[in-house]
């Protein structure tokens, strides 16, 4: 990658008859940043640095980089975790111009990130900041932490893994483990499933008992509770691993 964003940065700045510092400072970025890309001190820029720079160009960061690199940086700043602790930047059109998110949310920014590369990073896990009247968990907004890939969800772009907030699921599921929900896989009736409501940050987990064309008929288990949610305010994922 290194070798041909350099060629391709210079070129621009050759167009452009800028400097490196200049052009450095002119994307908002610090007044090396180019500098150290070209002299190799920073081999895999960030995206968050690709991203200023092509803003400044005034091209995508594929014309930038290269086609087949931008997975690849974007998949290793999100395994180095240089973005994993705060929301990423939304992603761009043919001229680098930010388009808007139609999720104002962590985890739908990630999923637009990750959506197109073929080595997908570890998955976030996600948990809760306290408990709602309705019994559901208020979702920490970015991940506390991440955890592996399991190889059945290697191509799962939605994968997602929550810490069990309560004791409602016991002893099926105790607080503190951790699920991961799986977005490409069919839902089942009597799976245990991780319902997240459309549009907010809030999680429960239950089993599923019944589904039909408006709702989810689930239960939990302690105490023994049944209840129906709406399918246009919750949607269910099953759970594909539970982590002792």
């Amino acid at each position: 990658m290194a070798n041909e964003t350099v060629r391709r940065i210079t070129e621009r700045l050759e167009q452009l008859g800028q400097s490196e510092r200049a052009a450095s400072l002119a994307a908002g970025l610090g007044p090396d940043a180019i500098r150290d890309i070209r002299r190799s001190k920073s081999r895999r820029p960030t995206f968050e640095t690709l991203s200023a720079l092509a803003r400044y160009f005034q091209c995508s960061i594929e014309d930038l980089t290269g086609s087949e690199d931008i997975a690849h940086v974007i998949g290793q700043t999100v395994i180095q975790g240089s973005l994993s602790r705060k929301p990423f930047a939304r992603l761009e059109d043919e001229r680098g111009r930010l388009l808007p998110s139609k999720h104002d949310d962590w985890l739908f920014r990630f999923y637009d990130v990750i959506h197109d590369i073929e080595l997908l990073p570890e998955i976030p896990v996600f948990s809760s900041t306290g408990t709602e009247p309705d019994g559901s968990a208020l979702r920490t907004n970015g991940p506390t932490d991440w955890t592996e890939r399991p190889g059945t969800l290697s191509s799962d772009v939605f994968a997602a893994a929550y810490i069990v907030p309560d004791a409602s699921m016991s002893p099926a599921l105790e607080e503190g483990q951790v699920v991961i929900s799986a977005g490409s896989v069919d839902l089942k009736n009597k799976d245990s499933v991780l319902t997240t409501m459309t549009g907010r940050p809030r999680f429960i987990i239950r089993r599923i008992l019944d589904i039909d064309a408006d709702t989810y008929r689930v239960r939990r288990f302690n105490p023994l509770e049944d209840e129906v949610l709406s399918r246009l305010e919750w949607y269910a994922d099953p759970i594909a691993l539970v982590q002792k």
